[in-house]
């Protein structure tokens, strides 16, 4: 069973990525940690003793009675730190939920998350609404079936291997996509001054590199925020929204 408790002292988080990291086996370094001073106040969810996540609560930077929440887990923490963040954990977004919901006990909250996130899920048993998109990722989620379009013309590229990572870039582009397991994710695209139909072709040239050295990769996914060019060379190259990046707001909920 899933507990909440509600911390207001300036230590507090500290004290709970201490714990965290430690329940990881991990090393904590406070000056490598992003710890905020103007924090209202945390929020930690436990299973029994055991510390699941925790939540920091942040004034809005604009007039609204509005609280921002910003939710570490500690699972997520552990799998970022062993190379395994793309996998998903169906608990998480049990822990989430009840974070936010302690949360929004105090009163309206805002936070931010993919649809397909832990932090969506909770949003939709919480009943909130998507109050702005902010970014969205752009491929597929079946590589072997996807076909160049028409019209797609190609486009001389270099490719680069490197562990995990595989490189594909022409005169004016360059993506790096991350591969883990089943998945590559491309998180920086680079491209300034491409045209869209090159930065489409590069798109296609990864994608048909990825079939040919990583065949068990099934699904890419290109990181876009507010971003027309690489938006339109997505859908040039036969590319969809596979998950998009939402803000999310709650009213208070009855304590």
């Amino acid at each position: 069973m899933i507990t909440v408790e509600l911390h207001r002292d300036t230590a507090a988080e500290l004290r709970l990525a201490r714990e965290m990291f430690a329940l990881i086996g991990a090393e904590f370094s406070e000056d490598d940690s992003d710890l905020d001073s103007e924090a209202l106040g945390y929020v930690a969810a436990r299973d029994e003793a055991e510390l699941l996540g925790f939540a920091r609560l942040l004034a809005a930077d604009t007039d609204e009675d509005l609280t921002l929440v910003d939710v570490s887990l500690v699972s997520r923490t552990r799998r970022m730190l062993e190379g395994t963040s793309h996998v998903t954990d169906p608990h998480e977004a049990e822990v989430v939920t009840a974070l936010l919901r302690a949360a929004a006990e105090l009163g309206p909250i805002e936070w931010h998350g993919t649809d397909r996130s832990p932090e969506g899920a909770a949003a939709r048993a919480l009943g909130a609404s998507a109050h702005e998109e902010i970014g969205r990722h752009w491929g597929s989620t079946d590589l072997a079936a996807w076909q160049p379009p028409a019209g797609l013309v190609a486009a001389p590229t270099q490719l680069l291997v490197e562990d995990e990572l595989l490189t594909v870039e022409s005169r004016q582009v360059q993506l790096t996509a991350l591969v883990r397991d089943t998945t590559a994710l491309v998180e920086y695209p680079e491209h300034e001054g491409a045209a869209p139909a090159e930065l489409a072709a590069v798109l296609a040239a990864l994608i048909e590199r990825l079939r040919a050295e990583h065949s068990e990769v099934t699904e890419l996914a290109v990181r876009e925020f507010d971003d027309a060019e690489l938006a339109k060379a997505a859908e040039l190259a036969g590319l969809h929204v596979v998950e998009r990046w939402l803000t999310y707001r709650s009213a208070a909920q009855p304590a």
